[in-house]
């Protein structure tokens, strides 16, 4: 009897470890109620350690039901290729991807390693990326947050680019830079909201709702953020929350 109880307590014990234990590189982890075969890749930037929003994101992405990973910048390449795997063998996609700093010059060029390998990316989301980028012709919307009066670079449209391009110049706002660019709350709720959109929507998706007010010495596609909706039909989960109080 003792026996028994003690493997019986052993076999508890691996069962709870293997149903908390929460999983975040498998792409076929699924989390929250919704199902989806969405993958979202987060790519932090310089030394792996100064881009922990990226990890915060990929959370509230998870809450979701959405799968969302997080990797060095510099993996940029080996994930495209096991990326374009699964796409083509129809077990992940649509495919967004997200970064920062230097992981935000590499979610562009990972999209392009995907576009010569044949598979389109559904959204892009750079954090302030610090190398001139241009959008490839596979990818179907980019929406780049970035300080123009930083080390923030705007994104251009390469050849044959035939999607949806928004620079967002966050210039002149004393709430973010470089390093805390992509840990704002009210950013991470913003992309939530692309992301929700690339999902599921069949078509480029609906943004997050911004009021458009040019700055008189910014670019045409410099933004002044409104307060933040989710696209028509998709709420976050922390929009839900509010609902409920």
């Amino acid at each position: 009897m003792v026996m028994i109880r003690r493997g019986s307590a052993v076999l508890a014990t691996a069962l709870m470890v293997v149903l908390f234990t929460p999983v975040t590189g498998h792409p076929r982890a699924w989390h929250g109620t919704m199902r989806s075969s969405a993958h979202v890749y987060l790519l932090r930037g310089l030394m792996n350690v100064f881009s922990l929003g990226m990890d915060e994101l990929a959370a509230k992405i998870r809450a979701q039901g959405i799968v969302a990973t997080v990797h060095n910048y510099s993996e940029f390449e080996a994930l495209a290729g096991e990326a374009a795997r699964n796409y083509k063998a129809g077990e992940e996609g649509p495919i967004i991807i997200v970064g920062h700093s230097l992981g935000a010059d590499a979610a562009v060029y990972m999209a392009d390693r995907l576009g010569a390998l044949g598979v389109p990316v559904k959204l892009v989301v750079p954090f302030d990326p610090v190398d001139p980028t241009a959008a490839g012709s596979n990818i179907a919307r980019v929406v780049n947050l970035y300080i123009s009066d930083g080390v923030g670079r705007s994104v251009s449209r390469g050849p044959g680019f035939r999607g949806v391009l928004e620079n967002i110049d966050l210039k002149g706002r004393t709430d973010v830079g470089h390093i805390s660019i992509d840990k704002s709350s009210r950013l991470h709720e913003l992309v939530l909201g692309y992301v929700l959109a690339a999902v599921h929507s069949a078509g480029h998706g609906a943004p997050a709702r911004l009021v458009h007010t040019p700055h008189r010495h910014h670019s045409r596609d410099a933004d002044e953020m409104a307060p933040i909706e989710p696209p028509e039909g998709l709420k976050t989960t922390s929009a839900i929350g509010r609902e409920s109080r």
